[in-house]
């Protein structure tokens, strides 16, 4: 049976590969412009873990170098995390620009609040005796509240795209479903290892790992120039007058939004000028 130094490296190796197929594939497809914040975190990751494994390798005493590098790096994830969510999101809504930019504001402060309830949630272990490693401890806290609002932020796209008769492009709907997957999958290991603390560290980097290496698969596979042609939707069958409603409904509530905000803009601007004026 192989140790676990060599199971986390041949998946990370593993990782690599099909992380650089993923990306090569985007390009060769001429999506990597489309999907330009998913193209970028998958060549980000495959650096890193390239470099993390050369590190290992190569290095003398490599312990104190990976250490850092992971440091340094790992908040770099998460801000693609982010991009990800949000181009994901954009892409959906990028016919209904008023619920797009409602809710991105509403993304970024859910993000905020996570992450401070997720803190504040943990205060009473921060000094766990038991916690050897504290700066993964504390990464792993701030980690579980951005992955709890990008999965709560997923679910409800899919809700939107499961109720409402939107017709998106296959790559797209198969980028929805994936993106899932893997944001539970990664939050959840986030959560078993504030829970548990680091005797669990182990087994929730290989399964990280493994859920890495099954998303980056699936962006492989089933990612094509075709597919961005081909249409479909994520909803049950309407009848023409309910779907006719639900799009008339969806399209009033995202004129309602595009008014409030262009009214908010042009309140800015007016306030913006009389200021001016008074300087004179």
């Amino acid at each position: 049976m192989p140790s676990y130094d060599d199971l986390a490296k041949g998946l990370t190796l593993l990782s690599c590969g099909v992380g650089s197929g993923a990306a090569y594939r985007l390009y060769c497809q001429s999506l990597h412009q489309r999907y330009f914040a998913l193209f970028s975190f998958l060549c980000f990751q495959v650096t890193r873990s390239f470099l993390l494994l050369a590190i290992v390798w190569w290095l003398p005493r490599p312990r104190n170098v990976y250490a850092w590098t992971w440091v340094i790096t790992q908040p770099l994830i998460w801000l693609f995390y982010i991009f990800v969510a949000l181009e994901l999101y954009s892409l959906v809504l990028q016919n209904y620009k008023g619920l797009q930019t409602v809710g991105r504001w509403v993304f970024f402060i859910a993000v905020t609040l996570a992450i401070l309830i997720s803190g504040a949630s943990m205060l009473p272990t921060l000094r766990n005796p038991h916690e050897k490693v504290q700066v993964i401890f504390y990464y792993a806290l701030v980690a579980r509240g951005i992955m709890f609002s990008l999965v709560l932020f997923i679910l409800l796209i899919l809700f939107f795209l499961s109720w409402y008769p939107i017709t998106l492009s296959r790559n797209l709907v198969v980028h929805s479903v994936i993106c899932t997957l893997f944001f539970i999958g990664v939050s959840m290991g986030y959560l078993v290892r504030n829970v548990e603390g680091s005797a669990v560290t182990r087994a929730v980097n290989i399964s990280h790992l493994i859920i890495t290496v099954i998303c980056m698969t699936a962006w492989m596979f089933l990612f094509s120039g075709r597919g961005e042609g081909t249409r479909m939707t994520m909803r049950r069958e309407w009848t023409p007058e309910e779907e006719r409603r639900l799009v008339d409904q969806l399209t009033a509530i995202n004129s309602s939004l595009m008014r409030a905000t262009q009214d908010k803009t042009h309140d800015k601007t007016e306030m913006r000028a009389a200021s001016d004026k008074s300087d004179y």
